[in-house]
């Protein structure tokens, strides 16, 4: 009996352990509109980044450990499925989805408006620079330091985002900003699990071809 009592605790302790290292998140479905208009914007690339917090020695920290990648439908509307994974970080706490809209042409209106995963995009203007800076912004909020392979997920944004630097960029200080897409979308793809080397470019390469990317 007692033998028992110690291997359904031992049971009870290793369930508790796998629940707590193991991350999850709801599905999402929401819609991406014209602020003027209010028509739906078709195409829209929209990534989400799952964030929580991990406990460190004096506070917590906050981590990025998930990314998901979709776009619009003719109606605007866009959906992300529920997902689960294990975490090698340990127990991650209060994770919550911090979501992200672009498309060419298009960008960010001046002030917030919406309901709830409602999204409004309005058309870019401004100077080249101002689009270059808001190519590279979409890159840096959209990233995520410890998703693992869901980091391919940015494929996607990253490479869109790169192909409109390089219609645009004039001179080389423009064409820098280009080179950094291109080496965030290339690297999107590198498993770091895997054995990686670096081709005579410098450019790290170990890139699978069966993922699929769309």
């Amino acid at each position: 009996m007692k033998r028992n009592m110690i291997l359904l605790s031992f049971l009870f302790l290793q369930s508790v352990l796998l629940v707590s290292c193991s991350m999850s998140g709801d599905a999402i479905e929401g819609r991406v509109v014209e602020e003027e208009s209010c028509k739906p914007i078709e195409g829209v690339i929209v990534v989400v980044k799952w964030e929580g917090y991990i406990s460190a020695l004096v506070d917590s920290q906050r981590v990025c450990v998930y990314v998901q990648t979709t776009t619009t439908d003719k109606n605007g509307y866009y959906k992300f499925p529920a997902w689960k994974k294990s975490s090698e970080m340990g127990h991650v706490q209060k994770i919550k989805p911090d979501i992200t809209v672009y498309k060419t042409g298009y960008q960010w209106p001046d002030r917030i408006l919406g309901k709830y995963n409602e999204y409004y995009l309005t058309p870019a203007k401004g100077m080249r620079e101002d689009r270059l800076a808001h190519l590279m912004r979409m890159s840096r909020v959209t990233t995520c330091s410890n998703a693992g392979r869901s980091k391919k997920n940015r494929y996607l944004l990253l490479n869109t985002l790169y192909e409109e630097a390089k219609g645009i960029a004039v001179n080389d200080k423009e064409k820098e900003i280009v080179d950094y897409l291109e080496y965030g979308a290339e690297f999107s793809l590198v498993d770091e699990s895997k054995p990686m080397k670096r081709d005579e470019n410098g450019q790290y390469i170990n890139i699978d071809p069966k993922d699929n990317l769309k």
